[in-house]
């Protein structure tokens, strides 16, 4: 059973994705699946902020004002794209401008969905929130670098090294093929131990929509890990 009911990683139809859920729908599915605390954290834009504050407001729910910022990790030769959360964010106009002018001035270039895109190396984007007044959490790492917690550990090194705050431990299941079933949550708990003291903690459902396999608002395990959630928010 999960130590707390919140949710710090959902995404709505501000986000570039396809056919996602209203920022009203997500709020609606919050209440009815018990979360008091709520980031909608769309894809590099802050627009989706303001409607979720307001509307907030009529399902008693507290909305830490997020977004998940493209970025890049250069690792030898090869560039991994890793996503970047940054929470308790300032999330004006001059800040929006900002955030337009991180893309647009970034030197990586990639292809998605048939369009190129510009995005920023993994350090501007910690960088980047920093100076906006927010915190960067290294979002579903296993999902970007693999299931080697020793290896991952060493990346982290890496990062912490950057400025980054803390790390998603705790996100949406998905399938393993042919491993043992409790081998997801040891791989968890060995992430978990795995990171410093001092580094925050957070957890989220990565919600797309029903069409992905991230199925529900709130839909997180902490696999019985007694943790502490520090308040950034």
């Amino acid at each position: 059973m999960r130590k707390y009911s919140v949710d710090f990683h959902t995404h709505s139809n501000y986000s570039p994705c396809g056919n996602l859920s209203s920022v009203s729908y997500l709020l609606e599915e919050a209440k009815n699946n018990g979360i008091s605390i709520l980031s909608i954290t769309d894809h590099d834009t802050f627009d989706q902020i303001q409607q979720a504050i307001d509307l907030a407001k009529e399902y008693n729910i507290k909305i830490v004002p997020g977004f998940e910022c493209s970025s890049i990790f250069e690792n030898g030769e090869k560039n991994i794209e890793t996503h970047v959360l940054g929470y308790s964010i300032k999330y004006g106009e001059g800040e929006k401008e900002k955030l337009q002018k991180l893309i647009e001035e970034s030197s990586i270039q990639i292809s998605r969905n048939g369009k190129e895109k510009r995005i920023p190396k993994i350090k501007n984007a910690i960088d980047f929130i920093h100076k906006i007044g927010g915190v960067a959490i290294l979002a579903h790492p296993m999902r970007v670098f693999g299931y080697n917690v020793e290896e991952l550990s060493e990346i982290l090194k890496i990062l912490f090294s950057y400025g980054l705050d803390g790390v998603e431990v705790f996100y949406s299941n998905f399938v393993l093929q042919n491993k043992e079933e409790n081998y997801y949550t040891n791989l968890i708990k060995d992430l978990f131990y795995s990171i410093p003291k001092g580094k925050i903690i957070t957890a989220g459902s990565d919600h797309h929509g029903y069409q992905y396999y991230r199925d529900n608002v709130g839909e997180w395990d902490d696999y019985g890990i007694d943790w502490d959630l520090v308040e950034f928010f």
